[in-house]
């Protein structure tokens, strides 16, 4: 949110955010494109962060994970047709506001999809990787998804995919979900 860009990645286009997330996300969205916003700062989403591009970086840079937090019904990240897409270091604080997703793949093939190091908490649904065209590939790494919204039928991670790694996360329904997988 401020224009402290100090110890950013060298050789970046440097864009002030506005501290809305999905705005920031869907103004800047392109091919070929490293979208990082800094980390320790929080972040408001008041619609899907939409991304329909290929060779995509989405991700925080600096000290902790840049925070997310998600209005009702939205999704932190909503993949629409994108490839090669990286999700890295990032939280999603669903807020508990109610129907929101911290990574949803729905609608429009998604293919070559990484997920590292995200935090995505108090929301009704984790990740959904769902879709008519099933996924290519799909990797989940060092990520955790917990404290799901009380007394719903969400769940941690929904996925399909042609190739499927998840190495190294935790999914917790906190008995209130449906399925972990």
């Amino acid at each position: 949110q401020d224009a402290d860009f100090i110890g950013a990645p060298a050789s970046n286009h440097q864009i002030t955010s506005t501290g809305d997330f999905d705005a920031d996300l869907s103004g800047n969205d392109g091919t070929s494109r490293r979208l990082l916003w800094k980390g320790g700062e929080t972040y408001a989403s008041s619609a899907d962060g939409t991304v329909a591009f290929a060779n995509m970086t989405v991700g925080s840079w600096g000290t902790g994970k840049a925070k997310v937090t998600l209005a009702a019904s939205v999704a932190g990240i909503r993949p629409a047709g994108a490839t090669n897409l990286r999700i890295l270091d990032l939280e999603f604080d669903g807020a508990s506001a109610g129907g929101n997703f911290g990574i949803q793949v729905g609608s429009g093939a998604c293919t070559n999809l990484l997920i590292n190091g995200c935090y995505i908490h108090n929301t009704l649904q984790g990740i959904q990787i769902t879709q008519s065209v099933t996924p290519d590939t799909v990797g989940i790494f060092d990520s955790v998804v917990d404290n799901l919204e009380a007394g719903t039928t969400g769940y941690s991670l929904f996925t399909a995919a042609n190739k499927l790694s998840v190495v190294g996360s935790r999914f917790d329904t906190n008995s209130t979900g449906q399925h972990c997988f």
